[in-house]
């Protein structure tokens, strides 16, 4: 009886680690297939951009239909270097938000107290001269709109290039659960 009991609990131990690991291959491969999505959709969006250049209101455009075609995603900026566009002045930054309602939102920013140009998501790409995903940060913002205020988000960031220039950085934003 104590043998047929430990012979048991073996069998059983062994069938709960054979579906432990298949649940965390399971999720590893659901995590794997968001990133990857997130990066094709980058991919798409830097197109775009490099494409429209010279057309600084277009980065509206481009950024909100980002959000509209990736449900997954929770934010965009489109950030370029200061006075890249001198009629646009220092700062020309359009980021874009989903609503909790769905709604895809947009603000111009950057500003003497928010340089964009200084956050971890547009130096990355800018040092490495390459697409990359930053770690976890905490993104909370003085702001009374709760839907800006995300908690911790992870960024895939492009940079974006005038020729061989960087001129700027294009961010595409999950929150962790």
């Amino acid at each position: 009886s104590l043998y047929l009991s430990r012979i048991w609990r073996v069998a059983i131990r062994n069938e709960v680690d054979k579906d432990a690991v298949q649940i965390i291959d399971n999720a590893g491969y659901r995590v794997d297939d968001i990133l990857d999505d997130v990066e094709r959709t980058a991919n798409v969006l830097s197109w775009f951009v490099t494409r429209d250049l010279q057309k600084p209101g277009f980065m509206v455009t481009h950024s909100n239909n980002t959000l509209r075609y990736d449900s997954k995603l929770n934010s965009c900026s489109i950030s370029f270097e200061p006075w890249y566009y001198p009629s646009k002045g220092e700062f020309y930054s359009i980021f874009s938000w989903r609503k909790s309602s769905g709604e895809v939102v947009w603000e111009q920013e950057g500003d003497a107290d928010y340089r964009y140009f200084d956050k971890i998501w547009y130096q990355l790409p800018k040092q490495r001269g390459e697409a990359c995903w930053t770690d976890p940060y905490n993104d909370v913002v003085a702001n009374d709109d709760p839907d800006m205020n995300t908690g911790m988000l992870v960024s895939y960031c492009v940079p974006i290039l005038d020729g061989d220039t960087f001129v700027g950085s294009i961010s595409l934003d999950l929150t962790l659960p």
